[in-house]
């Protein structure tokens, strides 16, 4: 319920407007003062936000009622009361803090409680705008103070290149770069010399980009301060009005210096590993190389020494074997009619020496073979299965026709002695009954796959045979792979992968 002070001394006045809000019937409060005194009094002891609005006389007997305005600070409106017009007397009143005045007059009574309605709104309106105020001036010294307190200049133009508003990290900027001191409303172009990459179209380019499109842009720029280089990125946003035309640009930068020289840092250690990286790379190619040159070594003088050793196993042993046995079978001719008993022991020593023979002439062949200089790979790999297969109950299945195309006779010879040491691992050790090698032309490879169905080995084994790693290096020498299979009781496969480029 409303809670009124009125101040007046004459009775039938105040009579008057007790009726005019007794009528009205809400339950206002209305409480009496005659005097300054006791009025001022009652309102300094008033607790704040009881008063709803207080009239005043204008002249009362210890004082005027401008003296209580003056004295006392009340949050609520006050209404002034005169007998009297006069315009003077409006503007005091209005200035001293009244929201309205009257001349008294039975009609002003009657209308007083939708006078004090209508002030009491405008009261309440004018604190409204008042406390907004005071809540934007806050916030606008609060973001002032932000502003100037962060080292980044800041600051914005409007659509003619004027500036409009600087922080403190901008005038310091702008006095050392060009010893001056901004100004509002100066064209901020000035400030921005034709030296370096200080170009003033460069600057004005960004500003018109703004203007013209509303969109941001961001842009670096490297600049020196006192000696030292500073590396910026600049952030330029579009001022929009409420119109939602563009009136101007503000434009915010940030010191990167120390994220540029993070990042020049780390792109020179990735210069550095990957230079690192590469050379590890060409140390690791010419270490293949050294390798695949010393295998290659060591397979050339292998096969140097096989050649020398079936030379003289065919030249040598096998031609004094075959003198010998001519020469024994002279003389068993000559016994067989004088002593047909050691003729015939004579025969059978003839035997050995042709099987003997045979087997130097085999050897020999076997570790320099004919066929596969004469006829190829494939002819030569034939010919070895079919020695097999003539002397065991081993069943060889070839499938060899990509092999008949002619390579280097380095590669076709490794190539002959890879398969001839599976075949000689599966005749030792594999126990098999049945054995496959197949040669296959990719686009980019050749592939050799053998397999067997013998007893098989465990592949992990810690000691693997000389034969084995014999394969893994010749195909290496080759460039290529080696990948063995194998399972105790269930055989082994095994793939050759022959790049063709190295083929």
């Amino acid at each position: 319920m409303p809670n009124i002070i009125l101040v007046e001394d004459e009775d039938a006045h105040r009579e008057l407007i007790e009726r005019a809000f007794e009528q009205i019937e809400d339950g206002t409060l209305l409480e009496h003062f005659a005097s300054v005194r006791d009025a001022e009094q009652y309102l300094a002891n008033a607790s704040a936000g009881s008063i709803d609005a207080v009239i005043v006389d204008w002249n009362l007997p210890d004082g005027q009622g401008m003296d209580l305005l003056r004295r006392v600070r009340v949050d609520a409106p006050f209404l002034l009361m005169t007998s009297f017009g006069n315009e003077s007397l409006a503007v005091e009143a209005i200035k001293a803090g009244a929201m309205d005045y009257i001349v008294k007059s039975p009609e002003e009574f009657r209308r007083m409680p939708v006078t004090i309605q209508r002030i009491r709104r405008e009261w309440v309106n004018i604190q409204k705008r008042k406390h907004a105020e005071e809540a934007l001036r806050l916030r606008e010294e609060q973001l002032r103070a932000l502003i100037n307190n962060t080292d980044d200049p800041i600051w914005s133009i409007n659509t003619e290149y004027r500036l409009l508003a600087v922080n403190a990290a901008f005038q310091a900027v702008i006095q050392i770069l060009v010893q001056q001191t901004a100004t509002l409303g100066a064209n901020v172009l000035e400030y921005f010399p034709e030296v370096g990459n200080n170009r003033r179209s460069l600057w004005k380019g960004y500003y018109d980009s703004v203007l013209q499109t509303g969109k941001q842009v961001v842009a670096e720029h490297q600049y020196s301060l006192d000696g030292i280089t500073v590396d910026s990125e600049m952030s330029f946003h579009p001022i929009v009005s409420l119109s939602g035309s563009i009136s101007g640009v503000v434009v915010f930068t940030r010191d990167v210096s120390e994220r540029k020289r993070s990042e020049r840092e780390l792109y020179e250690r990735e210069e550095r590993l990957n230079a690192a990286l590469l050379e590890k790379s060409r140390l690791l190619k010419e270490l293949e190389r050294e390798k695949t040159r010393t295998l290659q070594a060591v397979v050339e003088g292998q096969e140097h020494e096989r050649s020398r050793i079936a030379k003289d196993l065919h030249d040598g042993v096998g031609q004094m074997l075959s003198v010998v046995k001519i020469g024994v079978s002279a003389v068993q001719e000559q016994l067989t009619s004088i002593a047909p008993d050691e003729a015939e022991q004579l025969y059978d020593s003839i035997i050995l020496l042709d099987q003997a023979v045979q087997e130097v002439r085999s050897v020999s062949h076997q570790l320099m073979p004919v066929a596969l200089k004469q006829l190829g790979l494939s002819a030569a790999i034939q010919d070895i299965c079919s020695s097999i297969t003539a002397s065991t109950a081993i069943i060889i299945d070839t499938e060899l026709s990509a092999l008949e195309v002619r390579m280097d006779a380095v590669q076709e010879l490794t190539l002959y002695r890879i398969v001839q040491e599976f075949l000689n691992n599966t005749l030792k050790y594999g126990n098999a009954k049945r054995i496959s090698i197949q040669a296959l032309r990719e686009e980019s490879s050749l592939l050799v796959m053998y397999e067997d169905d013998g007893k098989g080995f465990d592949i992990h084994a810690d000691r693997v045979g000389i034969g084995l790693n014999n394969i893994v290096s010749r195909a290496t020498m080759l460039g290529g792979t080696a990948e063995l299979h194998s399972t105790p009781g269930e055989g082994m496969a095994a793939t050759i992968d022959i790049p063709l480029q190295a083929a």
